[in-house]
């Protein structure tokens, strides 16, 4: 195994942190060193790392310099190796500091019964085209004959389109 690693007892500095014990059912991960994988079992978390065993089998595997990921709770870890020791039972055990946090996010999901979801890209800000449509909406309910003649509004709808129709026609008429 590598000699930079620390024995846990030159490795005991106060870290700060608390370790939590992790039960047995809740213990079993993988580590995965490169392209070898070897199942592993996660003893204690804190803040700052973890403490695990791995099978004798896998002594080999700790040697190589790859990138150290474990997979645990369904997360994954890229972590570093602090310590390790042999227990009596040929296992390894080694004490790991957290380098990253590799887990992707859950992607959030739309509602699929919406209706705006289906015409208008929710991520992509749709609350201007929405807001220019209800405006156009109202515009246009106030425009109507029967409505627009009875609200006082339809004379002044109509004089608005036509000076905005004589000020796009005098635009044109110096552009070309």
């Amino acid at each position: 195994m590598s000699d930079d690693l620390l024995n846990p007892a030159e490795a005991s500095q106060p870290s700060g942190f608390y370790r939590c014990a992790v039960p047995d059912e809740l213990s079993r991960g993988e580590l995965r060193i490169g392209w070898k994988k070897a199942s592993a079992s996660v003893q204690e978390t804190s803040i700052d790392g973890f403490t695990i065993l791995v099978p004798a089998k896998s002594r080999r595997m700790l040697e190589s310099r790859s990138k150290w990921i474990l997979e645990f709770q369904n997360a994954l870890f890229q972590v570093t190796p602090s310590w390790y020791c042999e227990t009596e039972d040929g296992r390894v055990q080694i004490g790991l500091t957290n380098e990253k946090d590799l887990t992707k996010p859950e992607r959030i999901r739309r509602s699929s019964n919406s209706w705006i979801s289906r015409f208008v890209d929710l991520e992509a800000g749709f609350t201007s085209p929405l807001f220019g449509g209800l405006l156009l909406a109202a515009f246009l309910v106030l425009a109507l004959p029967g409505v627009g003649d009875q609200l006082g509004t339809a004379p002044l709808i109509e004089s608005g389109f036509k000076w905005l129709l004589t000020s796009v026609d005098e635009l044109l008429d110096a552009v070309f």
